[in-house]
This record gives structure tokens, C-alpha cells and sequence, in this order.
């Protein structure tokens, strides 16, 4: 039995596995946001699932003072949470017509894959980054990756980063960006180019993120392009050597 001193602590986000929301806890924070571009983030009962384990947890962790609520709608969902908690299962503010409608407006597919390259603009020596493995992030087998070189800094001290580059069939509009991986605490930025730069990325990238661990959905809010790039900012933890593994890529966007 616990203590009534003792802190109460939820469980790592990234264990909770959810599929409609991304929810991250960092510096006191615990945000969530709803991530189902392919409906313009219509919620379903599933979403409303997921909402509710996610606000049980931050409500039972000491280490969460503020709950950022991202949505379009918060009230409305809020007040379908209380009904769905006193058994009443709403239908998410609209009538199932509405929601075939909505879900349907936009359909998401699997965006074929022309090349996967390794991108090292600023490396010395032998030119690539384990170009000899780029194959296995992409090959339908999470067992296998693509890795980083090992570097004794986490913010890889020579350079600014590495990654993958991403040339799809034709440019398109992209919802997503889906990334396996076994690695704990990376960083990375997301852009959304027309082709393959000569050197680090300049300009504003589409998604910034920080302290991946685990599996993520990376939301790419419809850009469009013909190559995606993922930049690597920050290695991994667990070194030296600091590396980041990338078991498989996967881009959903438009037809």
C-alpha cells in the first residue's frame, strides 16, 4: 500500500500506446493533443478512450502540474468526457453522417517510396552515414534499422546533424510522418522540400521534435513536397556512443 507522503507517479507516456492522441509530459507539463489529420481531427468514442486514460494518468502523476489541452473544440469534448464517465457514451457532437463525412473527406494512403538516401552534408571522411544500412528503414521489419554513426556528444559536437532523406514517387500533400524506433531521448526536425539539399536545412522545418523515446506519429499538417527530410538535432541516450536507430519510416498523405 502507498504511503500518503509518498509521490504518486504515472506511467511513461510513450508506454501508454495511443493511437488518436499524442500525449507528452516534460518540465511539469503534460500536453495532449489529438492527431487524426486524416479526419481533420474529428474525435471518435476511441479518441474519447484515449483522452480519458491520458488526463487519469496526468491527474495521478506528482510530476505534472499544468494539462495542455490541444483541440479545436474543447469544450464540446470536455462535456462528452463527463457523459461518457457516467456511462452515457456520446456520439461525439454530431450525428454518424457527420462523421462518415468528415472521415471520408480526405483519404489517407500509405505514400509510395522512391529512395531512401543517408544525408551527411557536413561529415568528413568517407561520404554517407552507414549508407549500407539505409535499406532496413524501410523494409517492413522493425527487427532491422538504419543507425547513426556512434558519437561521443549527444549534440554530435562536429556537426549539426545527420538523417534520412525521403524522395516519394511526386510531390504530394502529406499528413504524417510514422517513425519505429528503439531509441531513447533523440531529437529531430521534419521538412518538406522539393528536392534533396545540398546542405543543412534552412527555413522553417514543418514539425520539431524533442525527447523521443520510443515510437512516434510526427504530424506533417498537409505540406507539400516530393522529399521529406528527417534531420536528427540530438542523438539518443545510453552512450557514449550516442547514436539514434531508425527501424522503419512511413509517410501517409493524400492519393
Amino acid at each position: 500500500m502507498q504511503d500518503a507522503t509518498s509521490p504518486l507517479a504515472g506511467r511513461p507516456a510513450e508506454s501508454l500506446g495511443f493511437e488518436d492522441i499524442v500525449y507528452e509530459k516534460r518540465d511539469w507539463v503534460a500536453r495532449v493533443t489529438i492527431n487524426r489529420p486524416e479526419a481533420y481531427n474529428a474525435y471518435t468514442t476511441h479518441t474519447l478512450a484515449e483522452l480519458r486514460d491520458a488526463f487519469r494518468d496526468a491527474a495521478h502523476d506528482d510530476g505534472v502540474a499544468v494539462l495542455v489541452l490541444l483541440i479545436g473544440s474543447a469544450v464540446a469534448l470536455i462535456a462528452a468526457l463527463l457523459q461518457q464517465e457516467t456511462g452515457s457514451v456520446p456520439r461525439s457532437g454530431t450525428t454518424a453522417g457527420q462523421r462518415r463525412t468528415t472521415s471520408s473527406a480526405v483519404e489517407q494512403v500509405v505514400v509510395p517510396v522512391v529512395s531512401v538516401e543517408a544525408f551527411d552534408p557536413e561529415g568528413s571522411g568517407t561520404p554517407g552515414e552507414n549508407n549500407r544500412l539505409v535499406a532496413a528503414s524501410h523494409d517492413g521489419d522493425p527487427a532491422t534499422a538504419w543507425r547513426t554513426e556512434g558519437y561521443l556528444r549527444q549534440d554530435f559536437g562536429t556537426k549539426r546533424g545527420v538523417g534520412l532523406a525521403i524522395t516519394l514517387d511526386r510531390a504530394r500533400a502529406l499528413n504524417r510522418m510514422e517513425i519505429t524506433s528503439p531509441s531513447i531521448g533523440w531529437a529531430a526536425s521534419v521538412y518538406v522540400l522539393d528536392a534533396v539539399p545540398p546542405a543543412p536545412p534552412q527555413g522553417q522545418p514543418v514539425a520539431v521534435v524533442d525527447s523521443i523515446s520510443g515510437d512516434r506519429s510526427i504530424p506533417l499538417r498537409g505540406q507539400r513536397g516530393r522529399v521529406v527530410l528527417l534531420w536528427i538535432t540530438r542523438l539518443g541516450s545510453g552512450g557514449p556512443p550516442y547514436r539514434v536507430d531508425v527501424a522503419e519510416l512511413r509517410l501517409l498523405g493524400d492519393p
